[in-house]
């Protein structure tokens, strides 16, 4: 059960990719106006540091998962109650991926089919492929995922190129100050702060020692792809219009006509999105179900499945509506909780820690 480095390049490309690019170009249009690709650009800054500090803390015991090397670094009880904080992070997210992937896939296809039948078959799906199939699988399906992910993101961006005005983009640096773009960033930096999944892969990757680099690779194509997108959506429709919009992205997939033959790309770029979701959630079914089992000494992982989509299935279709799962969440929890402890205060405390335990052992 491994991953080989271009699987793992490919599986974190898709997830990394497909929820950025649909959901931190409009919260950083709302802080930051016309300089929300600076925002872009400063949170990347953010994201290559969480990627280089979950690089170090990975390699400490590479062997081994979070689960297993806190309770080394930090003892039993208290490794125990760090994996518990990652854990109630990874669950939660998980909800609102599949939620949200669920909610888009209503509102741009399915008009008329209840959000609990959507849920059920991207579930039934993420089940299928981690209890007859493993991590390996998801990697081969990544590979698919990822590089067509890239394909047609970019053919979006050259399609529209007939349609920008490049003086919707200005001024620069006028309107809104460092306050307002250091708040538009922090949204694309938590996002890029799943490079966490590192944590949980390292003993799974055939290339060990290339991790760090690859990782930050991903995290640096994200930016580049995320700042592209917002530059276009700045460029097509203003700052103002899709700061209101939730996938002001999708609404310039849409914007796409050529000579009125190329049109109506949304519905391609929705199948290979919905690829890149599936890997994404997949992975999550995957860390959250090894990782319990892990941490409750269960020896077949495979038998947490079936809990952990029980729990996924009602945590995502129990929420009225996609407002409370996305931007409550990311606004009350994910920016606020997640992105500052788990992703940087708890990883900086096991690598200080973890470090100087090694040190003293040394003879």
């Amino acid at each position: 059960m491994k991953l080989t480095r271009w699987q793992f390049i490919c599986v974190m490309i898709s997830l990394e990719v497909c929820m950025t690019i649909w959901l931190t170009i409009s919260p950083a249009l709302r802080a930051a106006k016309q300089d929300a690709w600076i925002s872009i650009l400063l949170g990347g800054g953010q994201g290559l540091a969480i990627a280089l500090l979950m690089g170090r803390v990975s390699r400490l015991y590479p062997d081994q998962t979070i689960i297993q090397y806190s309770n080394l670094i930090l003892g039993k009880w208290a490794g125990k109650a760090v994996s518990m904080l990652y854990f109630l992070a990874w669950y939660s997210v998980a909800a609102v991926i599949l939620r949200d992937a669920a909610d888009f896939l209503q509102l741009a296809l399915f008009r008329q089919t209840p959000i609990y039948a959507i849920v059920t078959i991207l579930l039934l799906l993420m089940v299928y492929i981690n209890y007859k199939g493993d991590l390996q699988v998801i990697g081969r399906f990544g590979e698919i995922a990822g590089p067509l992910l890239l394909i047609v993101v970019g053919g979006t961006f050259v399609l529209n190129l007939g349609n920008i005005q490049p003086e919707l983009i200005r001024p620069i640096l006028s309107d809104y100050g460092v306050r307002e773009i250091i708040q538009g960033s922090f949204t694309f930096a938590s996002f890029l702060g799943e490079a966490y999944f590192l944590l949980m892969l390292m003993p799974f990757l055939t290339d060990r020692k290339g991790a760090r680099r690859d990782i930050l690779w991903v995290i640096a194509i994200t930016i580049v792809v995320v700042t592209l997108a917002t530059v276009l959506v700045i460029m097509l429709f203003g700052p103002y219009h899709p700061a209101k919009l939730l996938y002001p992205y999708f609404y310039a997939v849409r914007y796409i006509s050529l000579l009125e033959f190329i049109e109506h790309m949304d519905i391609w770029v929705i199948i290979v999105w919905l690829f890149a979701v599936f890997v994404k959630l997949s992975l999550y079914m995957f860390i959250c179900s090894y990782g319990t089992a892990q941490w409750l000494g269960i020896k077949s992982w495979k038998s947490v499945i079936w809990w952990f989509a029980a729990f996924l299935f009602f945590a995502s279709v129990l929420p009225p509506n996609v407002t409370v799962v996305i931007s409550d969440y990311a606004q009350f929890v994910w920016i606020r909780f997640v992105f500052p402890i788990l992703m940087v205060a708890l990883p900086l405390l096991l690598l200080i820690v973890g470090t100087l335990r090694k040190r003293s052992s040394l003879p």
